[in-house]
């Protein structure tokens, strides 16, 4: 398997950020993987362990931003990659990371983008409802959705496909990367979708739900189409 960067966005996990790396780690199919830890501005104790793991572990690298959101994150770490292949995973524990070998394999027969769908998800029936509703304004607004689980937090693209989204969404509402999908194909990248593991919280709190994503889903939304005209 060819070496490829997984980045992990992180805000406030310190219950579970260790967990979490150390999961990764085990797997022996991904021992080449140059884990990047996205600090984004995290408040609680998340900084000094990811300090920590970047220190006992060579292949972690961990970068320390100001709080921007996971936009901003992700935007960052695609810069800083340097891999042809780069994986996404939510730092939640939600995502089991062997499912990141069916998903590197298919990238190597040829797809350019590879995206999770949480066959079970392991979420509040809300949470499903606000998904379900955001699809249908994707569709309004977008014309139509490139993927079945746009917000799932587990998946694998080529970087070539993503780099430049800091040039076409410099200031992003947040929630931008659910639209990576869209992007990809109009750019003629070939999606392939698998069914993935979804499991409940190992700790901390969910920082998402119906309040904090209208505002900013639906700016997000005029954000990505206007990126769309641009790529």
């Amino acid at each position: 398997m060819k070496p490829f960067t997984l980045v992990l966005p992180v805000w406030n996990e310190d219950e579970v950020i260790r967990a979490v790396v150390e999961e990764i780690l085990s797997v022996p199919e991904l021992s080449d993987a140059r884990i990047l830890l996205m600090d984004d501005g995290s408040t609680d104790g998340t900084a000094a362990a990811l300090d920590d793991l970047a220190n006992r572990y060579s292949c972690c690298r961990v970068l320390h931003l100001a709080h921007g959101g996971k936009d901003l994150a992700l935007w960052r770490a695609f810069e800083e990659t340097g891999t042809d292949a780069v994986g996404i995973m939510d730092s939640d524990g939600q995502y089991d990371p062997r499912d990141l070998i069916e998903m590197l394999r298919l990238m190597e027969e040829g797809a350019d983008a590879v995206w999770g769908v949480r066959a079970s998800r392991r979420d509040t029936g809300w949470r499903k409802v606000i998904s379900k509703a955001g699809r249908f304004v994707k569709r309004l607004i977008l014309g139509g959705c490139a993927v079945k689980d746009t917000g799932c937090g587990q998946w694998v693209a080529r970087l070539r496909f993503v780099r430049d989204l800091s040039r076409l969404c410099p200031a992003p509402a947040g929630q931008v990367h659910c639209h990576i999908p869209e992007l990809i194909r109009r750019r003629g990248g070939r999606i392939v979708e698998v069914p993935i593991h979804h499991r409940g919280r190992l700790g901390g709190q969910a920082k998402y739900g119906a309040l904090n994503r209208l505002g900013p889903g639906l700016k997000s939304l005029f954000q990505a189409r206007r990126a769309f005209r641009t790529a």
